[in-house]
């Protein structure tokens, strides 16, 4: 008990001096005045501390009278407008830090102190992906992380609904809310990405990035701009032949992830023939010309709408395919390969979800996931005659060629 009671102890005492030292730094940096410093945060920290650790439990009122004693200066000076509630609020957070540490949490406490720091710090980086989406990017960005932050605990919580819906049976809502987020993270970094850069480090860059974001939208974003200037049509067609090259990769990460390393071992000579085949394909085409100042017309993944959408594509391909092998076996489940038409991510997810709970083998998921990307690459033409018949022409040679591979190889792995 007395080691687990220093431990604990040094713990608070480190939160407090760490937090206490990061909002000096702060002030410092931005000019601005420092309330609360080093030994304003130790000395909050070792309070909460001994408020658990002295009456061994939690006193409620007891903790409410030292937290409006700690929060009376930071809150009359915030009302003021002289500061922000970043430090009143952070002061709340190391007196409960310093509760827990009293009640031998100790690697609780050091856990939330650490996500306390990375919050505080963040503001530099906070401001600047303010700086570089729109009011309405940033809206959907916080809807988004709302209601994941409800959504996850709640599902996860739960447990059995019913004898089809729980943790482990055909339909997961934990999983599902999980693998929106899972997969909405990646296109949303990817967009960030395509966001600093801009259309100022060329076409082909933004090209390749958008597909981790939209491979779809940036085809048909592509696509629009051949219609317009038939010239570019040669550098077009790479930007389109880019983005499907990193569906590929996001799709085959993604299911790497879900399914575990067994299954991406089986992709993994799959992906090397066919990004191979799309770096033959760019490496052959005449047009050199680099073009800048494009956008790319993508939308933030990390909406409503889009994690919907994505949400009731992955339950259904999931759900269909579950019941497909109690029914038709393996081959209900190729059959779910052609949702790759729509979204090839939705396919990939499924499968990876599918085999990890054992519904699956690796065999099956690797070859639905491969005619979901063969399937995928077809749709990518179909888009682009849509806007543009010429541009379309051009991409079908090497997309059917993709699409040609990609399904003899899901033959051969059955």
């Amino acid at each position: 008990m007395g080691a687990v009671l220093v431990v604990s102890f040094l713990t608070a005492l480190a939160v407090g001096l760490a937090t206490g030292f990061e909002r000096e730094t702060r002030g410092v940096h931005d000019g601005t005045p420092v309330i609360c410093g080093v030994r304003s945060f130790t000395f909050v920290a070792i309070l909460g501390f001994f408020n658990t650790w002295l009456v061994e439990d939690v006193n409620v009122l007891l903790t409410i009278v030292l937290l409006l004693i700690v929060l009376v200066v930071p809150l009359l000076k915030a009302f003021r407008g002289e500061i922000g509630m970043t430090t009143a609020v952070a002061l709340v957070v190391v007196f409960s830090i310093g509760m827990l540490c009293g009640l031998g949490m100790f690697i609780e406490g050091a856990v939330v102190g650490m996500i306390n720091l990375t919050v505080l710090s963040s503001k530099r980086y906070t401001r600047s992906l303010a700086g570089i989406m729109d009011r309405g990017e940033m809206e959907g960005l916080v809807q988004f992380v709302a209601l994941a932050a409800i959504l996850l605990p709640i599902t996860y919580w739960t447990g059995d609904v019913h004898h089809h819906i729980g943790p482990g049976r055909m339909i997961d809502p934990f999983k599902i809310v999980l693998m929106i987020v899972f997969v909405s993270s990646i296109s949303f970094t990817s967009f960030v990405v395509m966001k600093v850069t801009g259309a100022s480090k060329g076409l082909e860059i933004s090209s390749f990035l958008a597909g981790f974001v939209n491979s779809a939208a940036c085809t048909a974003s592509l696509a629009q701009r051949g219609a317009k200037n038939p010239t570019l049509r040669g550098t077009l067609k790479k930007g389109i032949v880019l983005t499907n090259t990193s569906m590929i990769l996001k799709d085959i990460i993604i299911v790497s992830v879900v399914a575990g390393i067994g299954v991406g071992s089986l992709l993994l000579l799959p992906v090397v023939i066919l990004i191979g085949i799309s770096i033959s394909v760019l490496y052959r085409s005449g047009d050199r010309k680099e073009v800048q100042n494009i956008d790319i017309d993508v939308r933030n993944p990390f909406t409503i709408f889009p994690a919907l959408k994505f949400g009731a594509l992955f339950l259904f391909i999931s759900s269909f395919s579950h019941l497909s092998v109690s029914l038709m076996g393996d081959y209900g489940v190729y059959a779910s390969s052609l949702a790759g038409l729509v979204s090839t991510t939705s396919v990939s997810a499924s499968m990876g979800l599918l085999y990890s709970t054992g519904t699956i083998g690796g065999e099956v998921a690797v070859s639905t996931v491969l005619l979901a990307l063969a399937l995928g690459s077809l749709s990518k033409v179909a888009i682009s005659i849509t806007y543009d018949k010429m541009l379309g022409k051009e991409l079908a040679i090497p997309m059917v060629l993709l699409a040609v591979v990609s399904s003899l190889m899901a033959f051969f792995s059955l």
